[in-house]
């Protein structure tokens, strides 16, 4: 269900308070770099956003599996702001 409310936040910014819908419904969320990063199905994946809070909006920039996110190319360019 979560992962469900997480595309409809990012879909349908407009429809939702999105700070407030971020955060109740995801509180296993960590910043890196300029992004978020959201911690979805049991940590299986991991949701890789471009949140702008000021303009309510939401951007998906990628979608890792576990073992994606722990591979170091993609920690270099997560941290680099390379998505």
């Amino acid at each position: 269900m979560k992962n469900a409310r997480m595309f409809n936040c990012c879909a349908h910014p407009q429809s939702h308070n999105l700070i407030q819908e971020l955060r109740q419904e995801f509180s296993d969320e960590e910043p890196v770099a300029q992004y978020t990063v959201f911690n979805t199905a049991s940590n299986s994946y991991r949701l890789i956003t471009a949140v702008h809070y000021d303009a309510q909006r939401c951007y998906i920039r990628a979608i890792w599996t576990h073992a994606q996110y722990s591979e170091r190319y993609n920690k270099d360019k997560l941290s680099g702001g390379l998505l």
